[in-house]
């Protein structure tokens, strides 16, 4: 994804921290990435029933070291991410990348999705909004 962002120039620092955050949700919290942040909140009360309260002696210094375990691996993630876009942007074939997704379609190709039913349709919309976009252009 990253190699794609360079190679079409677009700006890549938003996508970097998507990437991290939304991956490491799910490695380092184990946890919906709609569902975390940076600090993750936990409270010594906050038990299941039955479970019994943890002291403060033991609950604190262990909450600590894993947040500072778990900001430790946000951060090696971040770098991890940022020293794949700096090597993609050093590349001096950076924008000769081509993947299957940014391959052109040729006259060739007898792609089945542009013969449904709805391909038509679609066509016409993306005409007419182009029409549209032309004459708001001119006025």
């Amino acid at each position: 994804m990253i190699r794609r962002l360079v190679s079409r120039q677009a700006p890549a620092s938003n996508a970097i921290m998507l990437i991290a955050w939304f991956y490491g949700a799910i490695q380092i919290e184990k946890i919906h990435p709609l569902e975390t942040g940076l600090f993750r909140y936990k409270f010594r009360r906050d038990r299941r029933p039955g479970l019994p309260i943890e002291a403060i002696w033991k609950f604190y210094p262990k909450y600590a070291v894993e947040s500072v375990v778990k900001l430790a691996k946000w951060g090696r993630l971040y770098a991890r991410l940022r020293a794949i876009y700096v090597r993609a942007k050093k590349d001096p074939k950076k924008l000769e990348y081509m993947d299957l997704a940014m391959t052109p379609v040729t006259d060739d190709e007898d792609l089945e999705m542009f013969h449904t039913p709805s391909a038509p349709a679609f066509l016409a919309q993306e005409h007419r909004r182009q029409h549209a976009h032309e004459h708001a252009a001119v006025a």
